[in-house]
């Protein structure tokens, strides 16, 4: 239908009445808007809060990369040559990111590596951690990190040719003595920092002291030679390379007795009778080398009266020339000792324990002889 005549389209009428419904709809919704944008606001700040979080990773590893033919000591914190710090990292990201990262803090690492030409061998140098140096999985970031600087000293690492000597008053165990001792290398390759090595080495005349040690005693006296590894006495950053070994051989200790052995006169039947013999000394000295032990043995088998050890001088095979009556006179023999042993080598032989003999002072043995008829 066309509208009637005199009215007004029913569009334009529809756009004059809407326009005041929207303002009061606004009017009246206007509270509830701003309370609504309120609340939106309060959760994305609190959704905001809860998400970002901040961590931290103690004893997290510093990997010290030196150039090659290099060594390092850190200076601050002062610790040894060749060991590296560990520092306590702290950082923010998101939530769920930084508890990955404080579960799984042994992945992270902090890693200098200068280059040889930024170094001064012997000179400490300054190194500041922050991320570049850090392996923090993104989107983390640091905050801080304790220590915040670590002072490294690089040098150059050589190795130098040493001679090995023993440490002062060296002893073999108690009741022994060395037949043998050596070092074997007898010189040992020493490694370290050259400002501190080569320094070390001419103050103690280009030798290495091992530190001191005992031998343990042998199972018997027959044991053969014996070795042990050394260790030896350095200073901080200076290493022996390879094994240095001590090989030895012991024997009983000896020490030395004087014996009085009396001396026992071996004629013949033949001359027995007729040849009065006078000695100038009826016991003689013998000094015996030996163990304690066995010496104490042969005192007491003295003192029984049954040495193992006799003294005798042998004339059964001497031809005494007739003298006139009243007359003596003068002669040399040599003492004899009779072991307990079928060897000759007196200085070898072996009584109850190890001894053996000095018998010079036996070879002039003087006597006198007379001739005695015999009465009919």
């Amino acid at each position: 239908m066309s509208p009637l005549a005199g009215q007004a389209p029913m569009t334009k009428k529809r756009l004059v009445v809407a326009r005041p419904r929207r303002r009061a709809w606004f009017r009246r919704e206007i509270g509830s808007v701003v309370v609504a944008l309120v609340f939106a606001t309060m959760i994305w700040v609190a959704v905001g809060t809860r998400i970002t979080d901040s961590g931290s990773a103690g004893d997290v590893s510093v990997v010290i990369v030196p150039p090659p033919g290099m060594t390092y000591q850190c200076t601050t914190p002062r610790l040894p040559w060749d060991v590296a710090p560990t520092v306590t990292l702290h950082f923010s990201g998101p939530k769920e990111r930084v508890r990955e990262t404080v579960d799984a803090a042994d992945r992270i690492k902090v890693t200098i590596r200068p280059s040889a030409g930024s170094i001064q061998p012997g000179q400490p140098q300054t190194f500041v951690i922050d991320d570049k140096l850090i392996n923090l999985p993104e989107p983390l970031e640091l905050v801080r990190a304790e220590p915040r600087e670590l002072q490294i000293v690089f040098d150059i690492d050589v190795d130098r040719d040493a001679v090995v000597r023993e440490p002062d008053g060296l002893a073999p165990p108690a009741g022994f003595r060395f037949r043998s001792k050596s070092f074997r290398p007898a010189r040992a390759r020493v490694r370290g920092p050259a400002s501190i090595l080569d320094g070390f080495l001419t103050q103690r005349g280009g030798e290495v002291v091992c530190r001191p040690f005992v031998p343990p005693s042998p199972r018997s006296t027959s044991s053969g030679e014996q070795s042990l590894a050394v260790d030896f006495d350095l200073p901080p950053g200076i290493d022996v390379t390879g094994d240095v070994q001590f090989f030895y051989q012991l024997a009983p200790d000896y020490v030395h007795r004087t014996f009085e052995l009396p001396v026992h006169i071996l004629m013949s039947s033949e001359n027995a009778g007729k040849v009065r013999v006078t000695p100038e000394r009826r016991t003689v000295k013998v000094e015996i080398i030996g163990s304690d032990e066995a010496l104490e043995r042969l005192a007491a088998e003295l003192a029984r009266g049954k040495p193992p050890v006799q003294a005798y001088v042998d004339l059964r095979e001497k031809t005494f020339p007739e003298t006139a009556p009243g007359e003596k006179r003068d002669d040399l023999a040599i003492v004899q000792l009779k072991l307990p042993s079928t060897r000759t080598e007196l200085k070898d032989v072996k009584l109850p324990a190890d001894t053996r003999f000095d018998y010079e002072a036996l070879e002039n043995w003087r006597f006198t002889y007379e001739t005695v008829k015999k009465t009919p």
